[in-house]
């Protein structure tokens, strides 16, 4: 058998006739086959990990609406948050972190209601979350609080005192840790910084009651609201000094030196001051305690 004819029968071409189908190769795949769905998403949400509220939306779905540039939707979520939470309470320990940064974002949000939602919410959760428990994300509510007071807008501003009266009732003891700054944010909520020119050609930073003819309540009224929250944080501060004197007292019975000793309670108002005044406080008849405060000039 001549190369040429061996070549011709190993590879030997078929001729197709018009109209009749390709044979079906050996090695061919056969690629028929059915497939069919199965959806089960009540069981999905069912299970235990993920419980939903009244209209179907997880802890998750709810969180991200936060961020939504609708203040309907943000609304919407936190009084879903607060019916979330209200039906599953174990919740609020599994993701407090996620929740009170959320929360503490909206303290400055541009839209009343919303913010008026937010305060809800956390008035329904304060009682809930132990003060050890909050501890390690206080400082970042404590710095959305201080971007509240200090905001330029008078709603913003006094909607802060409501999540401040919230914090004074629930969380007094990690307040006092913030006593700096929250006192300079008192101030600057009926005051403003002027400069004035001494005798030496020196200039000085003095502060200056602010009158806003275009806030909601007079400019009076809003005074006495900012000094009646002030005047519960003074209080705080007292009689957290007290029981720390008390906590001292009790150490020196035991013949143990503590490290820190306090005989009065000290506050600094920064360098806006211009003397130093006691302050006597009476309680039933008797010296309860001495302040020693620094006062700015009227």
């Amino acid at each position: 058998m001549t190369k040429k004819r061996k070549h011709q029968e190993d590879f030997h071409k078929v001729k197709l006739k018009v109209g009749k189908k390709k044979p079906r190769l050996e090695n061919a795949t056969d690629t028929n086959f059915k497939t069919r769905s199965i959806h089960l998403p009540e069981q999905l949400r069912e299970d235990g990990i993920l419980p939903t509220n009244n209209r179907k939306l997880n802890i998750k779905d709810l969180l991200s609406q936060m961020n939504h540039y609708s203040a309907g939707v943000k609304q919407n979520a936190l009084f879903g948050l607060k019916d979330l939470l209200s039906q599953y309470p174990f919740i609020i320990d599994a993701h407090l972190s996620s929740i009170l940064s959320e929360i503490a974002a909206v303290f400055t949000d541009k839209d009343s209601t919303v913010r008026a939602a937010a305060i809800s919410l956390l008035q329904f959760l304060a009682p809930k979350i132990r003060a050890e428990h909050i501890l390690p994300f206080f400082p970042l509510v404590s710095a959305h609080l201080s971007s509240a007071m200090t905001h330029i807008s008078e709603g913003i501003q006094e909607d802060s005192l409501k999540v401040l009266d919230i914090l004074l009732v629930e969380y007094p003891s990690l307040l006092m840790d913030r006593s700096n700054v929250l006192l300079n944010n008192f101030v600057e909520l009926i005051s403003h910084q002027q400069l004035s020119k001494q005798l030496k050609n020196k200039e000085k930073i003095c502060w200056m009651l602010s009158v806003n003819p275009n806030r909601r309540v007079t400019s009076q009224q809003w005074r006495l609201n900012v000094l009646v929250r002030l005047r519960k944080f003074l209080q705080v501060m007292v009689e957290g000094s007290s029981e720390l004197e008390t906590d001292i007292e009790g150490l020196h019975e035991q013949n143990v030196s503590p490290q820190v000793q306090r005989n009065a309670l000290y506050m600094n108002w920064q360098e806006h001051a211009s003397g130093q005044q006691h302050i006597q406080l009476y309680e039933n008849g008797l010296k309860y305690q001495t302040i020693q405060t620094v006062v700015g000039e009227p």
